[in-house]
């Protein structure tokens, strides 16, 4: 992938990742980190901060999610030089990325993990925390089998 002044990690919750991973770090020069938290709240916050603690912005998406492209990525962090978050909803109601110029446990934590809830609580901890934030456009993810007629180009 091709992301220029983009730091890219690959952030895992195995301390041995899998053959095709190691080629994709390999391949890509990636660095590899370890989740860490309880829930995937909580490890999307810790990313969060590590990444913080060496940049102004920060965008996080997950591998179940095809579709994105550079110019996207490039578009959330764009984005995020007037707002405090971007978030890209996903079409069952989750999110397929979060990307932010701070960070609270507030906006991970409570919240049922892959439920169709998942956006709409997301958007209403946003407001309450009174951030300027922008939302993209709607994206698939990939969460079980039937989910792959979303994206019918890796099926042919």
């Amino acid at each position: 992938m091709q992301c220029p002044d983009i730091a890219i990690e690959l952030w895992t919750d195995t301390a041995s990742p899998s053959p095709t991973l190691d080629k994709l770090i390999a391949r890509n020069s990636l660095p590899l980190r370890r989740q860490q938290g309880a829930d995937l709240g909580l490890r999307m916050h810790h990313a969060i901060n590590h990444a913080l603690c060496r940049s102004n912005r920060v965008v996080l998406i997950g591998t179940d999610c095809p579709d994105w492209h550079p110019h996207d990525l490039a578009e959330a962090f764009e984005l995020l030089n007037n707002h405090d978050a971007v978030v890209a909803p996903a079409l069952d109601g989750g999110y397929v990325l979060v990307g932010c110029r701070r960070n609270t446990v507030a906006l991970f934590s409570d919240i049922p993990w892959g439920t169709n809830q998942v956006f709409a609580i997301t958007k209403n901890r946003l407001q309450s925390l009174g951030w300027r934030w922008h939302e993209l456009p709607a994206h698939p993810d990939i969460d079980c089998e039937p989910d792959l007629v979303l994206v019918p180009e890796l099926l042919g």
